[in-house]
């Protein structure tokens, strides 16, 4: 039994799934303003017409997917990226948003770290997506945690960038 089995027992993540679904996942946002200026939001054109059917919901299920398997995989890896001996496997800590402790704007937000996104995805209770049409696609996403309400925006490109590093140590 190696350091790497005692440090991280159970289930190893194929991270070529993971990579796949990132990769999706980021095509699909950065899709959305080029379909729409070539078809200049002809609603009669069908290809228009199946972005607007089909790219939401294939944006919150890789969202979804992705952050459930960031957090299991940074979970699995905690030991082994925290022993001081161990020099291989990095420490993936990075901000991607921003969290508004409350929805009211009026209070200053606090960085959101990449943990806390992958939380914040996988417990939200409603998902809007801004930003589109300039190449930076933000995620804002409400819900509660018990009786305190919360808001974050998300910057994809950012959370995609920290969940590829999460995911480059795991074997493929």
């Amino acid at each position: 039994m190696t350091t790497d089995d005692i440090l991280t027992p159970g289930y190893r993540f194929n991270s070529s799934i993971a990579l796949r679904d990132l990769n999706r996942l980021l095509s699909t946002f950065m899709a959305i303003a080029p379909i729409r200026l070539i078809f200049e939001g002809d609603a009669e054109d069908p290809l228009y017409s199946l972005m607007d059917l089909c790219a939401e919901d294939e944006i919150i299920h890789l969202l979804v997917s992705t952050a459930v398997m960031n957090r299991a995989h940074l979970e699995h890896m905690q030991k082994l990226r925290e022993n001081p001996d161990e020099n291989t496997f990095e420490p993936v800590d990075g901000v991607c948003g921003r969290l508004w402790p409350t929805n009211e704007n009026g209070l200053q937000p606090v960085p959101l770290c990449f943990r806390e996104a992958c939380n914040k995805i996988i417990h939200t209770k409603s998902t809007t997506f801004e930003n589109l049409e300039c190449g930076q696609p933000m995620l804002r996403l409400l819900g509660r945690q018990g009786k305190k309400e919360w808001m974050v925006e998300i910057e994809v490109i950012e959370y995609v960038r920290l969940s590829v590093r999460n995911f480059q140590d795991a074997p493929a």
